[in-house]
């Protein structure tokens, strides 16, 4: 049962692995605006990171900055001055405030649909003991949010020109032990259509599939199980993928395949120890479910080893 204090961080672990994440993203072709905010909590380090993009007009702006952690959990407000998340509303009302030297944007986040809480267990069948209790750790949810924004571009070309928006978006709450260390693939993809809202992961770590994700509708949440990573195609000489392919099973034992298509795409570095064998990316896409033709918008972030990319062509 979620209650308003998950909203805010949590108790942690002094383990280099122990994070916690707010993740927000924004998709409005009509306006020609997509983009995401991050503010990832490396409680091991001691450090907080802020990260955004924004493609405005197809032309990208970004932010990044690292900054120490000061030791308060019931803050309502996450900031570095230039990046700011306020919990206006717990479970239902935030904003976001973000800038750099070219743009000025004020977002206003309302929670329509219902949260979802992912599941903490997982199919034995496919998850062994050992790694089954080191997941239990993990806690997530998401929600479908209606967005409402205004952009100011502060220099360059359109300088003093402003661009209001509104559309759907995710947000995401994430915290407990991230594995990264123990991963071969680690795939998310969160897509808005209508009238709903998909949410779901694919992840392989030693030799187990961990698969689920939710389709939500005004009325309620539907579980989905047994996501399975299909294909996926790289533009020729890029490191960033053209389409992917997912499968998929609901809690209502109807399945079907989901395909995206890329419409931009952002290199990101893997963490240190993936350096060499791994490729990082996140992509905003045009995703259709084959069976009933659906068509909605979102973002798909990649993390897959290059040798696990060669069995999925």
């Amino acid at each position: 049962m979620l209650n308003k204090n998950d909203e805010y961080l949590h108790e942690f672990k002094n383990s280099n692995e122990w994070t916690e994440s707010f993740n927000l993203n924004i998709f409005d072709k009509k306006s020609n605006i997509f983009g995401y905010a991050d503010v990832d909590y490396f409680f091991g380090k001691n450090k907080v990171e802020f990260n955004w993009v924004l493609f405005i007009d197809n032309k990208r702006y970004t932010y990044n900055k690292t900054i120490d952690f000061d030791g308060k959990l019931q803050t309502k407000k996450i900031t570095d001055q230039k990046f700011a998340y306020k919990i206006i509303k717990p479970l239902e009302i935030f904003e976001l405030a973000l800038k750099n030297d070219i743009i000025n944007a004020s977002i206003k986040m309302d929670g329509i649909f219902p949260i979802y809480i992912f599941p903490t267990s997982f199919n034995e069948d496919t998850v062994n003991t050992n790694l089954e209790n080191e997941i239990s750790l993990w806690n997530r949810y998401e929600q479908r949010c209606k967005i409402s924004g205004i952009v100011t571009v502060k220099d360059g070309k359109g300088k003093n020109t402003k661009k209001q928006f509104e559309c759907f978006g995710q947000r995401r709450h994430i915290w407990g032990n991230s594995l990264l260390s123990k991963m071969n693939c680690l795939s998310t993809v969160t897509i808005q259509f209508k009238n709903m809202a998909m949410g779901f992961s694919y992840i392989e770590m030693d030799g187990s599939t961990i698969s689920n994700g939710f389709i939500s509708k005004k009325s309620g949440n539907i579980p989905l199980q047994n996501v399975d990573f299909e294909l996926i195609s790289f533009n020729k000489n890029s490191n960033d993928s053209a389409s992917s392919e997912f499968s998929y099973t609901d809690a209502q034992d109807d399945k079907d395949l989901i395909v995206s298509k890329k419409l931009f795409s952002i290199s990101l570095p893997p963490p240190q120890s993936k350096t060499k064998s791994f490729i990082k990316f996140r992509n905003f896409s045009e995703f259709t479910i084959i069976g009933s033709n659906k068509k909605g918008i979102g973002m798909e972030d990649h993390l897959i080893s290059v040798d696990r990319i060669k069995s999925l062509y």
